[in-house]
Order: C-alpha cells, then structure tokens, then sequence
C-alpha cells in the first residue's frame, strides 16, 4: 500500500506543477518582462519540486516505518523504485514543458 500512496504523492504533485505552468504559459507575460533566460522558470519550477517530491518520499517512508512497513527487497531496489518514481513525474514535466509552448502557439495561430 504504502508503493502505491508514493506514486499517488508524486504523480499529484506533478499535476499541480502542470497546471502551474501551463498558467505561466498562457499568460506569460510576467516572463517575458524579466530579464532571465526563458529556461530558467521552468529549471527553477522542476528543480523545486524534485526537492519537494524527495523529502515526500522519505517522510512517507519514514511514516510507513513508524507503522510497521518493513522493505524486505533489499537496499538497492528500495531507492531505486523510489527514483524510477521521481523520474517518471520529471520526465512528464519536461516533455509537458517541450510541449505545451508548441501547442500554445499553433492554438494562437489558428484564433
């Protein structure tokens, strides 16, 4: 169970920063006023919530070992289900990132 309510933390999370930066995206205009590179929102945004999504995992881990879950795979595959989770959210980010500028702006092009 407690597999299952990390993902479910993590992919939440993930739709929140979605939702976050398709507004950024839409409205844009904050950006575009301030001189920084146009990564450097996105970076920052991803960046934040890598770290939100790592201390997420281990007060849930920790909170499961409070309650009684036990890892009986051992140390390597605990982290490493535990990264491939993070990664999975990060990934969709960045491709949502690539992304939804191309399709803002061929929805511009067509109104």
């Amino acid at each position: 169970m407690l597999p299952a309510i990390m993902v479910q933390t993590v992919m939440f999370g993930g739709m929140a920063t979605g939702v976050n930066l398709n507004t950024d995206i839409k409205k844009g205009d904050r950006f575009r006023s301030l001189p920084i590179a146009r990564s450097a929102p996105l970076i920052g945004s991803v960046l934040g919530d890598l770290i939100r999504y790592v201390v997420a995992i281990v007060v849930l881990m920790g909170a499961g070992a409070a309650l009684g879950f036990r890892v009986r795979t051992g140390l390597v595959p605990t982290p490493a289900a535990c990264l491939l989770t993070i990664w999975t959210v990060v990934s969709g980010l960045v491709l949502l990132a690539i992304f939804a500028p191309l399709a803002v702006a061929a929805y511009r092009r067509r109104a």
